[in-house]
């Protein structure tokens, strides 16, 4: 998964920097998979002494609950992981498009975490707790369940097709028919949009996808290949653009925008001008970020403590 995925932070801080450009740590991995596995496999046994540490629960099958329970599990520890859906992989699996990440090789590493003792209860409830898991007798908990709490935009007018950048993936992925029309704008300009952008150009019908971000290209959050990828496809962009109103006509009113100074994180501010641009859409998927949920993280008197 992360030779294809990576989101590769160390590349940018790579000591080949000094010298004459950073090694392609994600390409790397991916060679590493492909070249070296069978060679790896053949050497490879399950860990010994499974079972003699203390049993962990591991709420969440995402990359963060796998990459915890396969590592657990080569400490020694017996390791449950607990998901409410049907499968394992989280986002990887069922958020992220197959163009960028074969189900197969997903499959590859869900099955020797398994390999490795992992075991793996589906369909749990959602409303599982700490206090019940110890009840099973696990001594520790691991929560891993990942940002797919999903922001959307606050946006005047009456036009229905409006969709949520996670929820919309999901249904491209499931192959669910989706009636986007010719027009698609995305609203939004990091990774998740990209993938939104590349998805939205393969559904039926649609002729062009808009990308409209409302700070210039210099801030835009996605990484710069994610971005090379979706121009390869025909993403187009419009950028110091914000929009406010999106009508049942296919209307879509945006404010013209201008940097102001930085801000906290360094990237300049967008400022609103008197000026504005209208677009004719038949569809906008709002991508602006995901946070975790982390109201699940109380129950009872802890949020009327959270609250207070």
């Amino acid at each position: 998964i992360t030779g294809h995925i990576c989101d590769h932070l160390c590349q940018y801080n790579c000591t080949r920097l000094d010298y004459e450009s950073p090694l392609k740590i994600r390409e790397l991995k991916k060679v590493a998979v492909e070249m070296g596995w069978e060679e790896y496999r053949s050497r490879w046994h399950k860990p010994a002494g499974t079972g003699s540490q203390h049993p962990v629960a591991v709420v969440g099958m995402g990359p963060a609950g796998l990459a915890a329970g396969y590592f657990l599990a080569r400490a020694g520890h017996p390791v449950t992981l607990f998901e409410r859906e049907a499968n394992a992989g989280g986002v990887v699996k069922n958020i992220i498009p197959r163009f960028r990440m074969p189900e197969a090789l997903i499959q590859h590493d869900i099955d020797f975490v398994a390999e490795h003792g992992v075991k793996f209860e589906y369909g749990c409830d959602p409303k599982l707790t700490v206090d019940k898991l110890k009840e099973q007798g696990f001594e520790y908990v691991l929560i891993g369940i990942g940002t797919d709490k999903n922001s959307g935009v606050k946006l005047e007018g009456d036009n229905p097709k409006v969709f949520k950048s996670l929820p919309f993936l999901r249904r491209f992925n499931d192959g669910e028919k989706l009636d986007l029309g010719k027009h698609v704008a995305i609203i939004g300009a990091g990774n998740t949009a990209m993938d939104c952008a590349r998805s939205a150009l393969r559904v039926p019908g649609v002729e062009d996808v808009t990308v409209i971000y409302r700070r210039s290209f210099n801030e835009i959050p996605a990484y710069r290949e994610e971005y090379e990828e979706a121009i390869e496809d025909g993403v187009k962009f419009c950028f110091l653009t914000n929009p406010e109103r999106f009508d049942a006509d296919g209307t879509l009113l945006c404010r013209v925008m201008e940097l102001g100074a930085p801000d906290e994180k360094g990237r300049r501010r967008p400022l609103a001008t008197d000026q504005t641009v209208t677009f004719k859409m038949d569809a906008l998927v709002t991508a602006i970020g995901e946070q975790a949920d982390c109201d699940v993280l109380y129950t009872g008197d802890d949020k009327d403590a959270k609250t207070a």
